[in-house]
């Protein structure tokens, strides 16, 4: 970024507030030295940072003051456009298919849970009852078994004390 300290400081916020507001809000460590900035983080986080602050930074141009507010905006639409592409890409893999019927995950927590189901060993999905945690677990036990990835499935339930009433557990 060119030279030019009001607009870096404008950049920066009252004591680096903007900055610190976008390390919170991407989960990322930035370092700044003059007009030189150091992005440590996740690659998406990085890049992500970057390129709000190149925006933020062409904001300044016309010598408008960056406001906290600005600073959240930036970062939401970052984060939306970054799972809109994520979702775009996800949306073709998360398809479970079994010998009697394909399941897809509806939202993007399920989307989530099923991929992590197929990447790790071991997954375990906690949350309230009814959002088809058993139901994708299983399916995606079937599909493995199917293709062969898989050659047993093992269900397993939770040991709990005879008194009491939890309900149904698979």
């Amino acid at each position: 970024m060119p030279d030019n300290a009001q607009r870096l400081s404008n950049l920066c916020g009252h004591l680096n507030e903007h900055i610190k507001q976008i390390e919170s809000g991407l989960s990322l460590n930035i370092q700044q030295r003059g007009n030189t900035f150091l992005f440590s983080g996740s690659t998406a986080a990085t890049k992500n940072g970057c390129h709000i602050l190149e925006s933020l930074y062409k904001s300044t141009e016309s010598g408008s003051l960056i406001h906290p507010k600005m600073v959240h905006l930036a970062i939401h639409e970052a984060q939306q456009s970054e799972a809109e592409v994520n979702n775009r890409t996800s949306k073709s893999t998360s398809l479970i298919r079994t010998s009697k019927a394909s399941v897809k995950p509806r939202g993007e927590h399920q989307q989530l849970y099923v991929k992590n189901i197929q990447k790790k060993d071991i997954s375990f999905g906690i949350g309230p009852a009814g959002t088809g945690k058993s139901y994708l677990a299983v399916a995606c036990a079937v599909e493995s078994l199917m293709n062969g990835s898989a050659n047993r499935i093992l269900l397993v339930r939770p040991a709990v004390e005879a008194g009491e009433k939890l309900g149904f557990l698979p």
